[in-house]
């Protein structure tokens, strides 16, 4: 069985979801129906001919988890896998991201509110988390996972999109996906925008949108700074 061609890394609450979805309908693309979490597993023994099960081998072939993006142990574990293989990472606007996490476990019976939970964990470093959780700041500070993906892998393994534009010009930027794997543009995509969409229970208030924007402010501007633009979708 060949290797994994590429992994959707992240971000949660980034349309990972969605890309199932949306990749799967190029006809030369196989992507995994759910997130598998090998590479995070606490109980990760390297066991690849049992992984190598979920998919064929007559298509480009990947899954989508989006924890390994922010836990360096899943991407120095993907690196000592395939050093070659291609990495898509979807960015959404840290500051909603966060309190999309957040949300989606109050309703999986998270008794902290928004800030609470924030502040419980906000000062663990990233090279200090070794299990998948509940890390709602920590998920958001693109630029060092960026940068942690590219000590181990080359530039050019990795494709950075942004969430926002993909809703405005979906099928220009997932044929920027299409043609990042090395494969041709699609002339049309059925592009389902609300795929994995929950009421919240509430607004984000003023106090907590302008804590979590100073939180990401500097990190944001260091990833603009890489990307070579600015997100102007992004309320920073």
């Amino acid at each position: 069985m060949k290797k994994l061609d590429y992994l959707v890394i992240g971000a949660q609450k980034g349309g990972t979801t969605s890309a199932i979805r949306h990749l799967n309908q190029h006809p030369d693309i196989f992507i995994f129906g759910r997130e598998l979490h090998f590479f995070d597993s606490q109980s990760f023994n390297g066991d690849y001919k049992k992984y190598h099960k979920n998919f064929p081998d007559d298509k480009i072939i990947g899954e989508k988890t989006p924890s390994y993006c922010y836990l360096q142990y899943a991407i120095d574990r993907i690196y000592e896998y395939n050093p070659d293989i291609k990495l898509v990472l979807f960015l959404r606007d840290p500051v909603k991201r966060a309190f999309s996490e957040w949300n989606m476990h109050r309703r999986m019976n998270m008794k902290q509110d928004f800030l609470e939970s924030v502040k419980e964990i906000e000062d663990v470093p990233l090279s200090d988390i070794k299990k998948n959780g509940y890390w709602v700041l920590q998920r958001g500070l693109y630029i060092d996972h960026i940068e942690y993906i590219l000590s181990k892998f080359k530039r050019e393994n990795l494709y950075v999109g942004i969430s926002e534009k993909i809703k405005k010009n979906p099928l220009e930027e997932y044929n920027n996906v299409f043609e990042f794997l090395g494969l041709p543009k699609l002339d049309y995509i059925g592009f389902t925008e609300s795929i994995n969409r929950s009421k919240y229970e509430r607004p984000m208030t003023e106090d907590e949108k302008n804590y979590m924007k100073d939180k990401y402010r500097d990190k944001s501007k260091k990833l603009f700074d890489f990307l070579g633009y600015e997100i102007e979708e992004w309320d920073l």
